[in-house]
């Protein structure tokens, strides 16, 4: 994940974001993932946001072809333009690479046809909806 998001990326990501991706994907010797659940705390503006961008973009791009559903990734934020605005910094990216985005306040989405889509949601929709990832973004309230 982080060599494909430095890739990517203009800025190389923190140092604690390089820790935190490495972490949350390490595997077992059986391939299992040693982690199902991260958390991660930052004080402001330390780029908690940008951890979360490069990890949905991450998993949409390696998530597995599907004729039917597509895996889903919902981007829930204790404000919907929270999740919005982080979303927004890749759409730029996102149409460059082909991929199609939609626009709409409150059900934004980035689509990987036949593999993923990235949705920002409000946090009160989020129940009721079985993401394959769920993204909770400042969900202090």
């Amino acid at each position: 994940m982080v060599a494909w998001a430095e890739a990517r990326r203009i800025n190389p990501l923190r140092w604690w974001q390089w820790v935190c991706a490495q972490r949350r994907y390490e595997v077992r010797a059986d391939g299992s993932w040693c982690w199902l659940l991260a958390f991660e705390s930052a004080a402001r503006q330390q780029g908690k946001s940008v951890d979360i961008a490069e990890d949905a973009a991450w998993v949409a791009s390696i998530a597995p072809h599907t004729d039917g559903e597509l895996f889903e990734i919902a981007h829930a934020a204790h404000r919907v333009k929270t999740s919005l605005g982080v979303q927004a910094e890749l759409w730029a990216w996102a149409e460059a690479a082909g991929l199609e985005v939609r626009r709409l306040l409150g059900d934004s989405r980035i689509i990987w046809p036949g593999r993923a889509v990235w949705a920002t949601v409000a946090m009160e929709s989020v129940y009721g909806r079985r993401p394959e990832r769920l993204l909770a973004d400042e969900a202090w309230a």
